[in-house]
């Protein structure tokens, strides 16, 4: 359709099969394709937007763009309807992308930067039988959030991944976002029986809450450069583990599991600079666990008075690499266990503070050149465990 914003629609009362290589393409009008059964996508080329609906939709090649268009809208109809697999996902070049799948799941690859959120209500001309379209438009509704009843797998070759407040991403499995820019999140991200894994070619920068539901599902954030969380949101777990891993910078709100390990790492890899901190306006929790907490830094561990890592945890180990001290104020008991706590480079101090209940120390607890140990527990014991320094 070559024509200012002529659309193309195509409608199967069974499934529609474009081989490898086939072509649909617009100016800038709208292109529809729409399935009772399967639709494997050939290339589809507009400059204005695609709907795509069926039972499940498939991509007919490989590593072909599958769509080309401003917006991106997908709909499966059957309960066990997917896009793409992860064999094969559906390639795309999109600036924006809503999905409601069933739990086949969500797969796509996208070229370049992408957001999820809302995509505007799409309108084709339908050609009747006498050859106009007058009274024959057809509409497939706004359509806000990405929800799968299976995985989600979505990833862009080089550009970032923002979630607008629109594009919420609600999962039952797993959920992989792999970002090769920044990962922006404006909306909840949560899983009801999989495991969350968010992963940036630079920054993450965390707006809004990450949760999974399943007993022992995991949350796992990977940082090219830093991870920032803005005050008040929060990472949750049941029971599962929470890793957040940096190369920069972490900044920390809220992290809770109920038993489930937390890891936090600035400065991954050769990396000499990094720092944990605390992101937050009040001295409420960052930390909050009864499993094993391990923080791990080059450049400081939160820092004076306000700036201290506040923790509702029960077993802590922590180790500050390069510089700066290690600053922990626990709510109501605390063990340090394993490696302990130490600092292992410049004159970095560690200070230990737990507000109420004992504080134990079962691993070394040492700083480095002239830094100095403070261990208080205000209301409690203070017990140093047979054999540690």
């Amino acid at each position: 359709a070559s024509g200012t914003e002529k659309t193309i629609d195509l409608k199967a009362d069974a499934g529609i099969t474009m081989v490898d290589g086939a072509l649909t393409q617009s100016t800038k009008g709208n292109i529809r394709y729409s399935a009772a059964g399967t639709l494997s996508v050939g290339s589809l080329i507009t400059g204005g937007h695609v709907s795509l609906t069926a039972g499940t939709i498939t991509d007919s090649g490989t590593d072909d763009t599958d769509v080309t268009a401003t917006a991106l809208r997908i709909e499966t109809t059957v309960a066990n309807g997917g896009a793409g697999t992860g064999l094969n996902h559906i390639e795309t070049e999109v600036e924006l992308l809503s999905a409601h799948v069933g739990s086949g799941g969500l797969f796509i690859t996208e070229a370049d930067g992408l957001q999820i959120g809302q995509t505007t209500a799409l309108t084709v001309n339908r050609v009747n039988a006498d050859g106009t379209f007058t009274g024959s438009t057809v509409v497939d509704m706004a359509q806000a959030t990405l929800i799968s009843f299976g995985a989600v797998v979505l990833e862009t070759t080089t550009g970032g991944i923002e979630t607008l407040a629109t594009g919420a991403v609600i999962a039952t499995g797993n959920v992989l976002i792999k970002s090769g820019g920044d990962l922006i999140l404006g909306a909840d991200l949560s899983s009801t029986a999989g495991n969350l894994s968010l992963d940036a070619g630079q920054d993450i920068f965390q707006s809004a809450d990450l949760r999974t539901g399943g007993a022992g599902t995991t949350i796992e954030l990977l940082a090219a450069r830093g991870i920032t969380m803005a005050d008040g949101t929060s990472a949750t777990t049941q029971a599962g583990a929470i890793d957040y891993t940096a190369t920069g910078d972490v900044a920390l709100s809220l992290l809770t599991s109920n038993s489930g390990t937390i890891n936090v790492t600035a400065g991954s890899g050769d990396s000499v600079l990094g720092a944990i901190t605390d992101n937050t306006a009040l001295e409420a929790a960052n930390l909050v666990s009864t499993g094993l907490v391990t923080l791990t830094a080059e450049t400081g561990i939160g820092g004076a008075d306000v700036s201290d890592i506040d923790t509702t945890i029960s077993i802590l180990q922590a180790g500050n690499r390069t510089g700066g001290s290690i600053v922990i104020q626990d709510s109501d008991g605390l063990v340090i266990t394993g490696t302990g706590m130490q600092t292992f480079g410049g004159d970095g101090s560690i200070a230990v503070d737990v507000a109420a209940g004992d504080l134990t120390i079962g691993g070394p607890v040492t700083a480095n050149g002239a830094g100095s140990v403070t261990l208080n527990a205000d209301a409690g014991s203070l017990t140093q465990s047979a054999g540690q320094a």
